[in-house]
């Protein structure tokens, strides 16, 4: 999975003409999780009957501190390690379904004391402890319980990936940041098990100390950037279609896209709207849309698919055309030898006929095939009374003897 993941992100970054987007996620303690974890040296004679005792396998989720310490209290020697989960990872209010990571930078924010006693980092120059404090920053390979996390029970951690942090350079107010995208992407794709940081070496006197998620300083809190792209997934765009008169018509289109929804839309002359399971409709939710008894009216009308699920990286199709023939004994006229006007139509609709329909006839229907009304044709110029019709969009067929037209009506 990391391989592919590492493909993906070197693909994207080369997508240059694909629009970015960077979300800075810098959670208070009620979005996100984070615990220190402590033990002490039991087998260390100065931990017996030492006030640290209760730390020999402890779990503090309600800290100010982002820790990695070895030191001793006493002559006892303790521990510490520092756990965090970005639970916004998973919100795809914040990272919609379908993103592609192609950067990620954690900022771990230096504080300007710390309520734990007199520690800060302890390797800076003229630190009397000389003992480089590098630390590592890891990704769990498994989830936690805040609540019940311990020491002793601690998540494993995924070597891959792992980053390295340098030596501190001061005591206090320090910050630091790192590039954790294949980490990041690794749980944006899978699980959100979250971050180790952890001492490279602990061998005491070494601390690096940090601001936690709880500190009182809400700016101080751990900061994660992120910035995504939202890619292509169609992988079989839908195909111009033509049916005789009466026909079944089918578009489909093929997507990479996981767990995706589907919307079918349909241009009828003033730009895509979206379809609905009514006839001769269906499928308009599913990756094949079908039209049943194919009318004339939807000749030459465009279809596309819109995939993606709410909120999400949506993707559309290219639009097909849907080209319907006349059926046995129907002549199709050019429909550009009528004129309808206005178009969208408020009260009055005018339409103006070549001589060739004179004595035929004319019928208005609605989106469900049902007539309107329908009246005999005296003349080239016919009118018509709108305004008691509901806003939507409705079908004109003209006809005299074997010729036919069909045209769209859009009702304001």
């Amino acid at each position: 999975m990391k391989k592919l993941l590492h493909l993906i992100v070197a693909c994207v970054a080369s997508l240059t003409s694909i629009a970015q987007t960077t979300v800075v996620i810098q959670p208070h303690f009620t979005n996100g999780k984070e615990n220190n974890l402590t033990t002490i040296d039991t087998t260390s004679p100065s931990c017996l009957g030492s006030a640290l005792w209760h730390y020999a396998d402890s779990n503090e989720y309600v800290i100010k501190e982002f820790d990695a310490i070895a030191w001793t209290a006493s002559g006892c020697p303790d521990f510490v390690r520092h756990i965090l989960r970005f639970d916004a990872l998973k919100d795809p209010m914040v990272i919609p379904y379908g993103a592609v990571i192609s950067s990620a930078r954690l900022i771990l924010y230096g504080m300007p004391s710390s309520p734990l006693g007199n520690y800060g980092n302890s390797y800076y120059p003229g630190s009397s402890y000389p003992n480089p404090n590098a630390t590592w920053l890891y990704e769990l390979a498994d989830t936690f319980n805040t609540y019940t996390l311990t020491w002793n029970n601690q998540p494993s951690v995924l070597h891959v990936d792992s980053v390295s942090i340098p030596e501190s350079n001061s005591r206090w107010n320090e910050n630091d940041t790192m590039d954790v995208t294949a980490l990041v992407a690794d749980m944006v794709a899978n699980a959100n098990t979250g971050f180790l940081f952890r001492l490279q070496d602990e061998t005491y006197y070494q601390a690096r100390m940090y601001a936690a998620c709880y500190h009182p300083d809400s700016t101080l809190h751990p900061a994660l950037i992120v910035t995504y792209v939202c890619v292509p997934s169609i992988t079989g765009e839908p195909i111009s279609d033509t049916v005789l008169a009466g026909d079944t018509a089918v578009f489909s289109v093929t997507t990479i896209a996981s767990s995706p929804s589907y919307q079918w839309q349909e241009d009828p002359g003033t730009g895509f709207v979206d379809l609905a399971n009514v006839w001769p409709y269906s499928g308009v939710n599913t990756n094949m849309l079908t039209i049943q008894d194919a009318s004339m009216y939807l000749n030459l009308t465009h279809y596309r698919c819109l995939i993606g699920s709410a909120p999400a990286c949506a993707d559309t199709s290219s639009a097909a055309t849907l080209v319907i023939r006349g059926g046995l004994g129907v002549k199709t006229v050019d429909a550009s030898s009528v004129h309808i006007f206005p178009n969208p139509a408020h009260d009055e609709l005018t339409v103006q006929l070549p001589a060739q329909f004179n004595k035929g006839s004319i019928c208005l229907t609605d989106e469900l095939g049902q007539v309107i009304f329908s009246k005999k044709i005296t003349g080239t110029t016919e009118s018509f009374d709108l305004s008691k019709l509901s806003p939507g969009l409705y079908f004109l067929k003209i006809y005299s003897g074997s010729d036919v037209v069909y045209k769209k009506v859009i009702r304001e």
